[in-house]
């Protein structure tokens, strides 16, 4: 039987170009009348909470609709924890702890709350330098993530697609700002979920119903949902996605300058913990359907009995969801229908990124010297941020171009090992009054450098890339051929893994070890570094007094965990802090709003007030 000709129809290109068309549309409608900085960066303040709900979730799409298929083809579905376990424990601390922290200070910059916490300049200049870092590689991944799907299908190049998709992104980004991105957004996260509906159904049909998909999974290994393994150099266990998976999620959904912009711009801090909560449907029907769609591809070629991917007919595995949309579903327009939800995703990674990146340097790095310029100047220069960091991230993407592996676990490689250390400068100023900003600074470079040296030498060594097996019995006798040495190799790796010999212990290498931690825990990791050592700098250097830090720069952990025990052990946990239940109102804290930091001086409390006194002093 011939194979259906895999390329474009011309109603493909049509329904491809008219999606990108109207989100560019949406962007440039939605983003009108922006007057200031505040309206470019925050929307105004004044978004409504279902488009900010979608926004959060849509801006997730462009990893995972590429990259969980492609996990789940590969090493099964046990990365399902990752994405809905984890996710209930994150959001429900974002919205009690990390919320009712950040909403009542009104900031733009979510890492402004590291100055007036730790009072010093230092640990805001180390979170916001590794953000930009951070969103760079997110951007790179993700403008990797399409383009290289829509050469898989069409032959058109990869650079020229991260090239057309980076420039829409910088375009309704720089026009529209934050507004334009979250109504973008919005639709794109509603059109991505049709998308991915029309290929988990018409998957099943063409392997012949659900019994048909999970049978065929399970006899493959692919049902893997309770790998309990402890070892942390296993790739993937329960352990590893649910107690990893929760670090990333907080890292995601707490200390996310994208994600805090979207949930600063609504009215109150209600709808704002309101919206966190509306992520935990729409996240965990995301991921589901997009795990569902792996084990339908999976059980598609096993069934047909040849893998694309070891059969040489794909460059790399993150390429298997598109090659099987136009080989199952190649009617005229669904191909184009589910590439356009490649690209939706990414367009809503990017800009979300562009917004947050132009926002932060502006008001971290920026603003103390140029806040002084005219409203319309100051949007401009934001403007001007998106463009260059949107070039930068452009960059970067042509690099991802030369990794190996799945696009998920570079994803979560890189970015972990950032989001870790920054997540823990929080935590230890959120927890510890006592912690102080070297202390947290000098935590976080240890946990970045520390991670940097895992991740350098797990690629260095190829380590974790070896997989489940697939059948290629099927194929053409030419193509095994040419692909039967990667085959061995492959097989090799997986089933040294499994067998031990004392004739191999002499051998044995502790660095290898070492380098083979499993990336899910990059985050926790660079989490549980930056504040071990951040604790003990800030005792070795001089701790904070208690009484020079302000509650409201707290997190009443021990209140809302610790709430059956004595009001004397929760003072103890607290270190002393009394989180007055009033002040800490979600209702007298919106009325109570705070400007943000201006040329390096303190609010409410703060700095100025210390130098109102001083000055009084003097007089």
């Amino acid at each position: 039987m011939s194979e259906p000709a895999r390329t474009f129809h011309w109603a493909d290109y049509l329904v491809f170009a008219s999606i990108l068309v109207i989100s560019g549309i949406i962007g440039c409608v939605a983003g009108r009348g922006q007057d200031s900085a505040e309206d470019f960066t925050l929307a105004g303040r004044g978004m409504g909470l279902l488009p900010v709900a979608l926004s959060i979730v849509g801006s997730l799409a462009a990893v995972y609709v590429l990259g969980i298929p492609a996990e789940m083809y590969l090493d099964g579905v046990q990365q399902w924890h990752i994405f809905i376990l984890p996710l209930f424990v994150a959001v429900f601390v974002t919205a009690l702890l990390f919320v009712p922290l950040f909403y009542p200070l009104k900031i733009a910059s979510i890492y402004e709350y590291l100055e007036l916490r730790y009072k010093s300049k230092v640990p805001k200049i180390t979170s916001t330098l590794l953000f930009i870092l951070a969103l760079i590689m997110n951007m790179g991944v993700s403008l990797f993530t399409p383009s290289t799907a829509l050469e898989s299908v069409t032959g058109f190049p990869t650079w020229a697609s991260i090239l057309a998709c980076s420039g829409i992104a910088i375009f309704y980004t720089t026009t529209g700002g934050l507004k334009a991105v979250i109504w973008t957004d919005a639709f794109q996260a509603l059109f991505t979920m049709a998308g991915l509906l029309a290929v988990a159904i018409q998957g099943t049909i063409a392997v012949g119903g659900f019994a048909e998909v999970f049978e065929i999974s399970d006899r493959g290994g692919r049902l893997n949902f309770f790998v309990m393994d402890p070892d942390p150099s296993t790739r993937v266990t329960f352990w590893g996605c649910f107690i990893g998976g929760i670090f990333g999620w907080l890292g995601y959904y707490g200390i996310n300058q994208p994600t805090y912009q979207r949930y600063a711009s609504l009215p109150n801090q209600r709808k704002a913990k309101l919206s966190v909560f509306l992520n935990i449907p729409g996240i965990a029907l995301l991921m589901t359907v997009t795990c569902y769609c792996g084990l339908v591809i999976y059980a598609y070629y096993d069934k047909k009995g040849c893998d694309p991917v070891m059969n040489g007919e794909l460059a790399n595995p993150n390429q298997i969801a598109p090659y099987f949309v136009m080989e199952v579903l190649n009617y005229p327009g669904i191909p184009g229908l589910f590439v356009a939800t490649l690209f939706s995703g990414t367009l809503s990674t990017c800009a979300a990124s562009l917004a947050g990146i132009s926002s932060v340097v502006w008001e971290d790095l920026l603003k103390w010297k140029y806040g002084h310029i005219s409203n319309t100047k100051q949007v401009w220069v934001n403007r001007g941020l998106v463009l260059i960091f949107g070039i930068l991230g452009t960059g970067f993407a042509v690099l991802v171009t030369f990794l190996e592996g799945t696009v998920l676990q570079f994803a979560f490689s890189f970015t972990g090992a950032i989001t870790g250390p920054v997540l823990g400068m929080y935590l230890l100023g959120a927890i510890f009054p006592c912690a102080t900003g070297i202390g947290a600074s000098v935590g976080a470079f240890v946990a970045l450098g520390v991670l940097i040296w895992i991740n350098v030498g797990q690629y260095s060594l190829n380590t974790n890339l070896s997989f489940k097996p697939t059948r290629i019995d099927m194929c053409p006798v030419a193509n095994i051929t040419t692909n039967m040495t990667e085959l061995l190799t492959t097989t090799q790796m997986m089933t040294t893994q499994n067998i031990t010999t004392p004739m191999m212990e002499p051998e044995y290498n502790p660095l290898e070890k070492w380098y083979g931690l499993s990336y899910l825990w990059y985050p926790m990791l660079g989490t549980a570094v930056t504040m071990v050592v951040g604790l003990l700098f800030s005792c070795v250097a001089g701790v904070q007094r208690t009484e020079n830090v302000e509650p409201r720069y707290m997190m009443p952990v021990a209140n809302i965990c610790c709430c059956c025990l004595p009001k004397s052990t929760q003072d103890c946990l607290q270190c002393g802090m009394d989180h007055d239940e009033e002040a800490m109102d979600a209702d007298v804290l919106d009325e109570k709003r705070v400007s943000t930091i201006s040329g390096g001086d303190y609010v409410n409390g703060g700095m100025d007030n210390m130098g109102m006194e001083m000055d009084k002093t003097k007089l």
